[in-house]
């Protein structure tokens, strides 16, 4: 529609050429913007069905160990109740930044997702951790990180 208005109002044929180049140059660099954030869409496509699966609960804490690497994004260990053991590592991964790390999680977190099934602690899940307060969310997985 925009495109038709557009060249309704340009009265020379160079105008509407460049007008027309214009608009495919923006289309195109929109694509390509699409294209190269797939990954931040994908993750969030993966918070929200979690989100919608699993209620959000409070845990005391979300450690990042010290001497370990995780390519993908932070190591973490959670903490689902006070006095429990720290669960295995995981991987969490804010979507636009990957390897920030709120120190605020070290007191406490919102967590929804995958809880231990049988096995105790040490079973991994898969969920979403929250900063109390609102504003950042991470996604948790059962890809590991690795011991340096």
């Amino acid at each position: 529609m925009a495109y038709f208005v557009l060249f309704g109002n340009l009265s020379s044929e160079n105008a509407r050429e460049q007008a027309a180049g214009g608009i495919v140059l923006v289309s195109f660099v929109y694509l390509t913007l699409l294209y190269l954030r797939r990954d931040v869409m994908g993750s969030l496509k993966r918070i929200r069905r979690v989100l919608e699966q699993h209620p959000w609960q409070l845990i005391s804490a979300a450690h990042r160990p010290d001497g370990v690497k995780d390519v993908m994004g932070v190591p973490v260990q959670l903490r689902y109740r006070e006095g429990e053991e720290l669960t295995g590592l995981m991987s969490a991964r804010n979507p636009l930044r990957r390897r920030h790390w709120p120190e605020e999680l070290e007191h406490g977190a919102w967590y929804a997702g995958q809880v231990w099934q049988a096995g105790g602690a040490r079973t991994r899940g898969f969920g979403v951790l929250a900063v109390p307060g609102g504003g950042e969310l991470m996604e948790v997985s059962r890809e590991t990180a690795v011991r340096r």
